[in-house]
């Protein structure tokens, strides 16, 4: 059965219903919570740059990311990798082509109900393999498309050069190590990154790399059929469809967020605790319980 969708009023129910996917799922869960339901599944760089435009991040990734090391260079200047360098970006907050997700359902229960307090939330349970980003030959090809490249669209062959990838056949010589890449840009991969950030280790932080929309037509010449299978990769990032069957939907109905959060509370997932280096989030609770405490003896 393909996008089970639950609703879910209590922390109780909803383990259970964690529980019940798990038992049927032969492969490990990972779990994002959004708290509108009208949220796409996309990373923040396929997000508009204002609310006025159809105009994205995606078209100034390489200025974004050419900028961040250019002014902050002891916090973005030392990274091994490009996926190194995007999960240090994203942790600033500065739009990338990663979305978090976790391995702990309570956390993506809490971003769920954490804003929005009148609108119905989710949680996505993605059933899911993740690769290492050490396999460098899949990943940093991926995640290297908008900073190496000076515009779109762009050769998918051409790409991989530039990383320093050359065809080659597999063990097998079934397929060639391009078409394995191919394979994995048609949807999302999941990546186990290092934990770099006190942050990513509060939240089992797990991320979703996004690639550009891959296209077998030059979209210069939209009558033009590349004949020896040619790719290109457009200027464009698709959201998953959150009807696709690797996705299972829990509703968390706007009506029982706030005791949510309370039962969350009991088991110390709030903001103190998902967000420890963040002093300023972790006092404005403090005061906020206290204060509540206080005016709750009257």
């Amino acid at each position: 059965m393909n996008n089970i969708k639950y609703e879910i009023n209590d922390l109780k129910e909803y383990i259970e219903t964690i529980h019940s996917i798990k038992s049927t799922s032969p492969i490990d869960l990972y779990y994002r919570g959004q708290s509108n339901e009208a949220y796409e599944l996309i990373p923040s760089i396929g997000h508009k740059i204002c609310k006025d435009s159809d105009k994205t991040y995606l078209l100034i990734e390489r200025d974004l990311i050419k900028e961040a090391l250019f002014k902050y260079p002891k916090v973005f200047g030392k990274y091994d990798s490009h996926i190194d360098l995007l999960t240090q970006l994203q942790h600033y907050n500065v739009p990338t082509r990663l979305m978090d997700v976790t391995s702990n359902p309570l956390v993506a229960l809490y971003f769920a109900c954490a804003s929005n307090s009148g609108i119905n939330g989710e949680v996505f349970a993605f059933k899911m393999n993740a690769i290492d980003t050490y396999d460098n030959e899949i990943v940093d090809p991926l995640a290297s498309v908008g900073s190496l490249n000076m515009s779109y669209p762009v050769k998918f062959e051409d790409h991989l050069k530039r990383c320093g990838i050359e065809l080659s056949n597999s063990a097998n010589k079934h397929t060639t190590n391009y078409e394995r890449i191919i394979a994995y840009s048609r949807f999302p991969v999941l990546l186990r990154q290092k934990t770099a950030f006190e942050q990513q280790k509060a939240q089992s932080g797990y991320y979703l790399l996004f690639s550009n929309k891959l296209e077998n037509i030059n979209p210069n010449n939209h009558e033009f059929e590349s004949s020896n299978n040619e790719y290109y990769f457009a200027d464009a990032i698709e959201p998953i469809d959150k009807k696709n069957e690797q996705i299972v939907i829990l509703k968390i109905p706007s009506a029982s967020k706030n005791k949510i959060l309370s039962q969350l509370k009991t088991v110390n997932i709030d903001e103190s605790t998902l967000f420890p280096e963040d002093r300023d989030r972790g006092c404005r609770m403090m005061v906020k319980d206290l204060s509540d405490y206080y005016l709750s003896q009257d």
